[in-house]
């Protein structure tokens, strides 16, 4: 594993973050006009679109750590029509403009109906970049990448993460909104979306076992450190399970408050975000080529 390939992993990691947190922030901007009143607009880091910034900036200079030469970066963007890491780096940059100006405007009073366009733009540029990463690793003579699994994985870190990451927003920038129903139905998605990549990722490992190598590169699926990491990972993910049912069912007894569990909230989100870190490290290293 080179250096190189961490500052991927945190780029990736944080940038899928940033997405799903946006598109998070903007359900709740516009179906729950309530809760989203309550937070901090314009430069403070009780804001959350700033926050949000702050964290896809940060993503965006650590991706500069794998470039051969940083200042030459702003080349990749002359091959839009046949390049998906041209097409990341727009959407990067288009993604980290619509938050800058969503909190312009909040922060700023400007109309409403700009505000909501800025925050549409920014969720849509955020859907695109996720699919511009995954795209950049489906390449034919790399089988292990080329495989339903790099997107959904993606997919999968975007709304993990965030669903994590916008209930320690809310607990942090306005915790007595945060209701009982609110907080069953994110326990819930996260369920939902633990379990489609526990499986997922027990089929992805399948498929990798079966692989036969006729080349010079040759990777190790079912020994060795890949498979070490493999079962921690669904070890990880099986007590991430668990967890959020245990959550889902202490959430709905009467007068239950956030403030109750939030210690074995955070025990399982640290479990969460483990196991994405241990993911992705694996996505790297289950690199190996075919063909020439």
């Amino acid at each position: 594993m080179h250096n190189g390939e961490w500052s991927l992993i945190s780029f990736t990691l944080l940038s899928q973050l940033s997405v799903g947190l946006v598109l998070a922030l903007g359900f709740v901007y516009f179906m729950h006009q309530s809760l989203f009143s309550g937070f901090t607009a314009g430069l403070s880091l009780r804001s959350p679109e700033l926050i949000i910034l702050i964290l896809i900036v940060f993503a965006t200079l650590i991706s500069f750590l794998h470039l051969g030469s940083p200042l030459h970066s702003y080349h990749s963007l002359n091959n839009l029509r046949g390049s998906w890491i041209s097409r990341e780096i727009l959407t990067l940059f288009m993604f980290g403009f619509g938050i800058l100006l969503f909190l312009i405007s909040r922060s700023m009073d400007w109309p409403v109906s700009l505000s909501r366009f800025f925050m549409i733009f920014s969720m849509i540029s955020g859907i695109l970049l996720v699919l511009a990463m995954s795209g950049i690793y489906m390449i034919k003579t790399v089988p292990s990448w080329n495989t339903f699994f790099t997107p959904l994985s993606f997919i999968g870190s975007a709304f993990l993460l965030s669903s994590v990451g916008m209930i320690m927003l809310i607990n942090f920038l306005n915790s007595d909104s945060m209701g009982q129903t609110f907080l069953s139905n994110i326990f819930l998605f996260m369920l939902i979306v633990v379990i489609i990549i526990l499986f997922a990722s027990g089929y992805h490992h399948y498929q990798l076992s079966r692989y036969k190598f006729t080349g010079i590169e040759q990777m190790e699926y079912n020994h060795g450190v890949f498979f070490i990491l493999f079962v921690i990972r669904m070890v990880l993910l099986l007590i991430a399970m668990f967890g959020l049912i245990y959550l889902i069912k202490i959430i709905s007894r009467p007068g239950m408050s956030f403030e109750e569990f939030k210690l074995i909230f955070y025990v399982i989100s640290f479990i969460i975000l483990s196991a994405e870190v241990i993911g992705r490290y694996q996505f790297y290293i289950s690199y190996f080529r075919v063909g020439v």
